[in-house]
């Protein structure tokens, strides 16, 4: 099997030069309010059964951020770790 080389990416950079767009998966803000600037990384258990159990990792912006860890009970899980990027 031949070898696959993983290639670092520079998360901060990327950033930094507003590369990356909020990746929330329910966003409750307004059609007409542009997201801010990725500010967070956060890692969400959802506990299932629907759509089904797992874990996902979303690059969010601060208003998107916080609506997740202050709401978990409507968005159906609980977050598992969340860091600055």
């Amino acid at each position: 099997m031949p070898s696959v080389e993983t290639i670092p990416i520079n998360l901060a950079k990327l950033v930094n030069a507003g590369d990356l767009e909020c990746e929330c998966m329910a966003c409750h803000l307004p059609l007409d309010v542009r997201h801010g600037p990725v500010e967070w990384r956060l890692t969400w258990r959802f506990p299932g059964p629907y759509p089904e159990p797992g874990v996902e990792t979303m690059l969010l912006c601060d208003p998107c951020y916080r609506d997740w860890v202050e709401h978990p009970d409507e968005l159906g899980g609980f977050p598992s770790s969340s860091h600055r990027v």
